[in-house]
């Protein structure tokens, strides 16, 4: 039973492992990073860490975080492979490019982990 119990609490922490959170900051002239590669399902998080408002916006209208005040942040999830450009639309010269491509990790299949605490 406890074998079980641990197999099943290991599964647990893989499955919550997939998906990763990712900051970029935003100052009053930069993104932090300004490029960053996920995979699908992975999330960024863009934290206002300047002295101005800031909004993050897709070059292509995807996703737009709206008005951003000194210590705010906007969150979201990118489940499509592809090449995600964006802009602060208060500093239009900043810019930044997020790359979502499928993960090299290899998924463990139920069956491997049930036979581990058999």
């Amino acid at each position: 039973m406890l074998n079980r119990f641990v197999g099943l609490m290991l599964l647990l922490i893989i499955v919550a492992a997939g998906a990763e959170m990712f900051t970029v900051e935003i100052g009053d002239n930069f993104f932090d990073p300004d490029y960053i590669e996920i995979s699908p399902g992975d999330r960024i998080k863009w934290i206002n860490v300047g002295s101005n408002a800031h909004r993050v916006k897709s070059d292509t209208d995807l996703f737009d975080s709206g008005r951003l005040d000194p210590g705010d942040d906007y969150i979201r999830t990118f489940n499509s492979e592809g090449s995600f450009g964006y802009y602060d639309t208060f500093f239009p010269s900043v810019t930044g490019t997020i790359e979502v491509v499928e993960s090299a990790v290899e998924e463990t299949s139920w069956g491997k982990i049930r036979a581990m605490y058999r």
